[in-house]
């Protein structure tokens, strides 16, 4: 009898840990479904020209998700790697083609959406914030040559370490803590960020979107042809 009574109750135990698990994962979908639904009722309320291709929503909703799969990928390899994901890669492209204030909202549900992940939440969140605004705030007239993606590269750098170390002082009075394999993650991700060139490229090829950097390029050919 006590054998049976010990195993009722480990059943019973596994049963509660089990719907326990169900219930986060039920929650955790659901918290995802209404930051991506957000972006559509953004879109659909204050960007309708947006809104009203698919291909947008498609490319805009569908770059969020892959770097939150990243984030989650990157996290179980090692804990600190969640930094390592160039999240801004995706404003770089938004602002680029569809505007900065769209761009700084999308990066705000994009952030929330990986704090899930990172080993310290709210840190996640307040670094990750502060380099988003850096990069819109460095293509307010959008990118318009691979210079300024330089620039906005070795700003958002510099964002992630500034920001990082002024959150660890003002968190510990001590930058004691502060995490070099951190550091370094931050600094190869906004070395990837150059990397969004070449995505920005492709997008043009594809969904047939018109850059700045085109219209650089294209005034340039057109000088050329002038001067002949």
């Amino acid at each position: 009898e006590i054998i049976l009574n010990s195993y009722r109750k480990e059943q019973q135990h596994r049963r509660s840990l089990s719907s326990g698990l169900a219930w986060e994962w039920v929650g955790r979908f659901s918290v995802v479904a209404l930051l991506l639904s957000s972006i559509l009722v953004f879109l659909g309320l204050y960007r309708r020209h947006i809104y009203i291709r698919q291909a947008n929503i498609f490319v805009i909703v569908g770059s969020i998700t892959i770097m939150a799969i990243l984030s989650s990928i990157a996290s179980h390899m090692d804990i600190s790697a969640v930094y390592l994901v160039p999240i801004g890669i995706v404003t770089i492209l938004i602002s680029t083609f569809f505007g900065s204030r769209t761009a700084f909202f999308c990066h705000m549900v994009m952030v929330l959406l990986c704090s899930f992940i990172a080993p310290s939440r709210f840190e996640y969140v307040i670094i990750q914030s502060i380099v988003g605004m850096i990069i819109v705030f460095s293509l307010k007239d959008g990118l318009q040559d691979r210079k300024q993606l330089m620039h906005t590269s070795v700003f958002a750098g510099i964002g992630y370490l500034g920001t990082y170390l002024i959150y660890t002082l003002a968190n510990q009075a001590t930058l004691a803590g502060v995490s070099p394999s951190i550091a370094t993650m931050m600094v190869l991700n906004a070395i990837l960020l150059l990397l969004s060139y070449l995505i920005i490229y492709s997008f043009e090829n594809i969904f047939g979107y018109t850059s700045g950097v085109m219209l650089v390029e294209l005034c340039n050919m057109g000088k050329g042809l002038l001067l002949r």
